[in-house]
């Protein structure tokens, strides 16, 4: 579907190119454009309310479908997502709603995907959670890795404000480089950093109420 989404969009594009000499041309454009975009429409009207979760993910983030988002938070509970990229997706939907879950579902995320998967902005989202957490010093760690890892513009005042210690930023520096080379080499699932990361996570946890009897 998403190939069919660059299809048509290549075909608008397409159709946009007004031809002086032949201008039979223009016309055959508007007609492909026309019908990839009926073909783009029937596999979205085919596909709806589907139970596959990567249908699913398509529906709720390409088209704002709140029933396929539905969808994906009961298979999610059943254990039937995989794909790092939706994980990451319903990371970011529980930010607002339940911070151990978002945590929990940005580290298996990043846990789980390839080094061409993986995407530095879940670093963002896990520093987020961590910071509602009440976890500064993680989020210093996350936001640190995301910027070696990308060209995002930070201010460094606040950032560092996160922590205050000196000394601590150092140390905290010292491991954002490693965590993000070992992001970068692909190497992050069979490292140290998913223990690390989710004892924090789980310690960052409130404690269960006792079962009654």
């Amino acid at each position: 579907m998403l190939d069919t989404e660059r299809y048509n969009n290549c075909v608008w594009l397409g159709s946009g190119v007004k031809h002086i000499e032949h201008p039979e041309r223009s016309n055959d454009r508007a007609r492909a454009y026309a019908m990839s975009s009926q073909a783009l429409s029937a596999l979205q009207e085919q596909t709806k309310n589907s139970q596959d979760p990567l249908l699913a993910f398509y529906h709720w983030s390409r088209l704002g479908d709140e029933s396929a988002l539905a969808i994906l938070l009961t298979a999610e509970k059943q254990q039937q997502i995989h794909t790092p990229e939706i994980l990451a997706a319903l990371g970011g939907y529980y930010l607002k709603r339940d911070s151990h879950k978002a945590l929990a579902l940005y580290l298996e995320a990043m846990k789980g995907a390839s080094e061409e998967d993986f995407n530095s902005d879940w670093l963002l989202g896990a520093g987020q959670a961590f910071m509602q957490l009440g976890l500064p010093e993680q989020s210093y760690l996350m936001s640190r890795a995301n910027l070696l890892l990308s060209n995002h513009p930070v201010n460094e005042a606040q950032l560092n404000a996160l922590v205050g210690d000196k000394r601590r930023l150092a140390q905290l520096d010292d491991q954002a480089d490693a965590l993000a080379d070992t992001l970068s080499d692909g190497k992050y699932a069979s490292s140290d950093w998913p223990t690390i990361l989710a004892k924090v996570a789980t310690e960052a946890a409130p404690a269960e109420t006792p079962a009654k009897p």
